[in-house]
């Protein structure tokens, strides 16, 4: 009803926005919808005395045993979208990535996820954290990344 009435109201000025509008909403509507799929869903990352255990929406499941490697190296890399343009390339925004690679005698395994989509900053820097805690109980070498907290780089540096 709402739609005939701007029909009448505003004559063709009306039916050109209906035909412009309503799909670029419906529009919009899908993609965020395809994007946002499975940020509701629930994501674990279990520590325990025989493995290591990360489960995030739309990725096969990552485990591996304390016994298969002998050291953890993560490492973040920051990835910016281009678009080419007549100009130039517009740079798009900005992904950070996280690598967890476990390195053993025979193979490396590693697990990479998005920081902000795959885990909360929060919640990333509590794996960080954990997984270290739990790597020097059990006698494995840990190499983080820099840290840019100054909280926890102070923190750290107490430590030392």
């Amino acid at each position: 009803l709402v739609t005939v009435a701007i029909i009448f109201e505003y004559g063709l000025f009306g039916t050109i926005s209906i035909v412009i509008i309503w799909p670029i909403t419906i529009g919009f509507i899908v993609w965020a919808s395809c994007y946002l799929k499975g940020l509701s869903k629930s994501r674990r990352f279990t520590i325990n005395k025989d493995f290591i255990e990360i489960v995030v929406p739309h990725k096969p499941t990552f485990r591996i045993k304390w016994s298969e490697f002998d050291s953890i190296v993560i490492t973040k890399r920051e990835s910016m979208s281009a678009v080419p343009s007549g100009e130039g390339v517009i740079l798009g925004p900005k992904f950070v990535y996280f690598s967890l690679t476990f390195k053993g005698k025979n193979a490396d395994r590693s697990y990479e996820f998005e920081s902000g989509k795959d885990f909360k900053v929060r919640s990333r820097k509590k794996m960080v954290i954990a997984l270290e805690q739990h790597a020097k109980e059990r006698g494995k070498e840990f190499i983080g990344y820099k840290w840019k907290d100054k909280r926890k780089a102070k923190k750290q540096s107490n430590n030392l």
